[in-house]
């Protein structure tokens, strides 16, 4: 007989038992289950400005927060050939102050009103997108409108979010070296 054949057998033999567990049984006196309610998509209405922008609205009642979204075309798909990452420095350093307010003035503001502003970009646009509280829906709106008319994308603010860029790039290719290094040598 084969020695290589014989662990072989009896390692295939341990397997199916290996971990296994007895199921224990579901306690007797569990509540019948509730009937099913079929999930409601939200109504969404779509509008046309007259600046051509579209807006669509998405109410869900009842939920205390309200989000806001300005997406503008064009994103990483739309980046110069010479200069890739361009819209994901747009989105980083966007939110960084307006012509009149810097970026911690802006930041408190949409604290102040429950929530959190950020900018994002992804392939087909760059995004901006603040969430409040429902109660606080005008002052969310103020701050978005201010930083998106009025962006000022100071020189020390677009340099912060370079080194950012650099940084998380960084750390993303010393990950994926590692990953490499653990794959040659077998580690999960």
């Amino acid at each position: 007989m084969n020695r290589g054949f014989l662990p072989g057998l009896v390692l295939a033999a341990l397997v199916p038992g290996f971990g296994a567990e007895k199921i224990q049984p579901l306690p007797k006196d569990l509540p019948p289950y509730g009937p099913l309610k079929p999930v409601e998509a939200p109504r969404v209405i779509q509008e046309r400005l007259e600046n051509g922008m579209t807006i669509w609205l998405a109410p869900i009642p009842g939920f205390p927060k309200v989000a806001f979204v300005v997406a503008v075309h064009g994103g990483r798909a739309s980046d110069p050939r010479d200069r890739p990452g361009l819209s994901a420095l747009l989105a980083a350093a966007v939110t960084q102050g307006t012509k009149s307010k810097g970026a911690k003035q802006i930041a408190e503001e949409a604290q102040g009103a429950g929530g959190d502003l950020s900018g994002d970009e992804n392939a087909d646009a760059v995004v901006l997108d603040i969430s409040v509280l429902s109660s606080k829906t005008e002052a969310a709106l103020d701050v978005l409108a201010d930083v998106s008319r009025n962006a000022a994308f100071a020189d020390n603010e677009v340099e912060i979010a370079k080194q950012n860029a650099a940084t998380a790039l960084e750390a993303r290719e010393a990950s994926w070296t590692l990953n490499e290094v653990k794959l040659e040598r077998g580690i999960p």
